[in-house]
């Protein structure tokens, strides 16, 4: 044993310095601990919030995507009559908070009728080498990534939706 320990005093502050050195460290690892489960408590909501949401938004895009594929299979739209096609997008679109605007594309990648802004306003317009064009040709549904629009210059979601016929 040290010097300092053969006295009753020396004894004395061994043991006062290992009680206030286990009154420190106890607490400290007891909040180490917490926040060990707290972050692993955090760590499982986030992953639970991020599953929640992906699926939400995997069923807002499934919606929205079955919404054009009815505006689609409307009379004005299949049977090609702009004007009246042009009626119903525009009531479509000033109704519903979740679309800007709705177009319908020519065979060529030309604009034809817009929701927003009527019959041919767009004829510089050319969407031909898009993605979204190229699946619609093909008799494929589409949705984008975020892009930024040609006409707007805003980010925008594109759902294409093939009209044969």
């Amino acid at each position: 044993m040290p010097v300092t320990l053969r006295s009753i005093r020396g004894l004395l502050n061994f043991y006062t310095f290992l009680l206030a050195a286990a009154m420190i460290i106890f607490p400290v690892l007891i909040g180490v601990y917490d926040l060990y489960k707290a972050w692993r408590t955090v760590d499982r909501d986030l992953s639970y919030v991020l599953d929640m949401q992906t699926t939400a938004l995997q069923q807002w895009f499934a919606n929205n995507q079955n919404t054009i594929r009815s505006l689609a299979a409307l009379p004005s739209v299949r049977n090609k009559t702009f004007e009246s096609m042009f009626e119903d997008f525009r009531n479509f679109s000033s109704a519903n908070i979740n679309f800007d605007s709705i177009v319908y594309v020519d065979a060529r990648g030309k604009p034809v009728v817009q929701s927003g802004s009527g019959i041919n306003t767009h004829p510089n317009i050319d969407i031909s080498d898009r993605d979204y064009f190229k699946d619609a040709i093909a008799g494929k549904p589409h949705i984008t990534d975020v892009i930024i629009g040609r006409t707007s210059g805003k980010p925008i979601v594109i759902f294409s939706i093939p009209v044969m016929g």
